[in-house]
């Protein structure tokens, strides 16, 4: 009998829970500054190119906890390799731009501070799964050659971060932040088999965008 009656309070409880929450979509955009990854322990064998990351997401709003789900994305070139791979070793007259991009699937879950201030202040954490992607494209005028090569894995992924929302109407949420996106090592292939090695990345992004709350 006690063991039926917490049951019942218990999915009475969700049930209130799950009443008070809101649903809500978001959107945000900004600037992703990938570090200098490392690749089979060789520290800063690739350096890069400040970037972009858009994120969207969909969720609910408990209170001070929101739980989401949110799909991101982010673009870098490459500013300069340590060591070059032989398929981007360049001749007279070539010129190469690579690129890497980071696609990603994450459950986010965040803390709002409830204080009296016009500002609220957060903190946020997620893991999920991201496809890292490399692309390559060789032109050589002097041999009319032009080549585009890319090799692409996906791989655990987790991400923390904080931030301040503003409130801009009852139902409209201005938000700015920080996160830093952390994939686990990536293979890097050569484009026709073959491994060069594992790739270590590690991503600041600073980030800014809106909520919808329905």
């Amino acid at each position: 009998m006690k063991k039926t009656l917490l049951l019942v309070m218990l999915f009475a409880g969700l049930g209130a829970t799950s009443a008070f929450a809101k649903p809500y979509v978001s959107g945000s955009a900004g600037v992703a500054m990938l570090g200098d990854a490392d690749v089979d322990g060789v520290q800063n064998a690739v350096a890069f190119k400040t970037g972009y990351a858009v994120n969207c997401a969909v969720g609910y709003n408990f209170g001070k906890v929101r739980l989401e789900g949110a799909v991101g994305y982010q673009k870098n070139g490459v500013d300069r390799f340590t060591g070059i791979p032989a398929e981007f070793v360049l001749t007279p007259g070539s010129d190469v731009n690579v690129n890497f991009s980071l696609l990603s699937y994450m459950a986010n879950a965040y803390y709002d501070f409830n204080i009296k201030s016009p500002l609220k202040p957060y903190l946020m954490g997620g893991i999920g799964a991201v496809t890292t992607k490399w692309e390559a494209n060789l032109n050589n005028l002097e041999e009319s050659m032009d080549i585009s090569i890319s090799s692409d894995t996906t791989s655990f992924a987790w991400q923390l971060g904080l931030g301040v929302g503003a409130r801009v109407t009852d139902n409209l949420r201005f938000d700015v932040g920080y996160r830093y996106f952390k994939p686990s090592n990536s293979e890097i292939l050569r484009p026709f088999g073959g491994q060069i090695g594992d790739i270590t990345l590690g991503s600041h992004n600073l980030m800014a965008g809106v909520r919808y709350e329905f």
